[in-house]
């Protein structure tokens, strides 16, 4: 049966103490779920004698897939009670979901699994391998301090930088105010840095990151980079190189 926002202290107990998570707490699966803009997800939950014994979830989102627009479930949590395994349940939480996706119209189906959950997606829900995106590193350099930068922290991103079109990827999250305000700035805002690019003739890109430590160095994930000329992406991704160089951070990952 679905779950409803008020059972999120059991459902978060329940992962805590079968997944050893403890990132996972109610405030979270409200926002991740219950609080988002397009309110697309599906969120499931197996009861055995009673008593909760197995969740899934997705969480939906609209891609640009080529010249479309489509949309992807995004299977993230699908854990059975460690006594009840082998029951069956962990396929009974997860088809409630893909039949529920498939009812309100889900295009496609595209998950990121673990050793132990890739065998299951695979053989038993036939999914395919696709291609992973590729993690990059563009490491700082001693000359890049002497490059102006024009680079500043902001607070927020101006509501006006959506009045116009945004540059979108291929095969990527169809993103704009409500999507970049959801994902970063309505939780756990302080984990982000926004950071506003320009050039002398005032075009503005604006790029979100994540510190994150690699062997006690810090370095800068970039998460999203919103921009309304594909021809700013070069330059203004070279402007935020020079800054994270100012900055003494090993690089920039993305």
């Amino acid at each position: 049966m679905p779950v409803s926002a008020a059972e999120l202290q059991e459902i978060s107990a329940f992962i805590s103490e079968e997944n050893n998570d403890n990132i996972i707490n109610p405030s979270y699966l409200k926002w991740w779920y219950f609080r988002k803009p397009n309110q697309s997800w599906s969120f499931y939950k197996v009861l055995f004698n009673d008593h909760l014994a197995a969740i899934a979830t997705t969480n939906n989102f609209s891609f640009k897939y080529g010249n479309n627009i489509v949309k992807v479930a995004m299977p993230q949590k699908v854990l059975t009670k460690s006594s009840l395994r082998g029951k069956g349940l962990f396929s009974t939480a997860y088809f409630a979901t893909e039949d529920n996706n498939i009812e309100e119209g889900v295009d496609f189906f595209l998950t990121f699994t673990n050793a132990a959950s890739t065998p299951i997606f695979t053989n038993k829900f036939k999914y395919s391998f696709g291609q992973a995106p590729k993690l990059k590193i563009s490491f700082s350099l001693p000359h890049h301090v002497f490059r102006h930068s024009y680079a500043k922290i902001v607070d927020d991103i101006p509501s006006t930088f959506y009045d116009r079109k945004i540059v979108a990827a291929n095969n990527s999250i169809i993103k704009d105010a409500s999507y970049i305000q959801w994902r970063y700035l309505n939780y756990l805002p302080n984990d982000y840095l926004i950071i506003e690019l320009g050039n002398r003739e005032n075009e503005k890109s604006y790029a979100i990151l994540k510190e994150r430590r690699l062997k006690k160095i810090n370095i800068l994930m970039l998460m999203d980079f919103l921009t309304h000329k594909k021809e700013n992406i070069r330059p203004h991704l070279n402007l935020l190189r020079y800054w994270t160089s100012k900055k003494q951070y090993l690089g920039l990952l993305y």
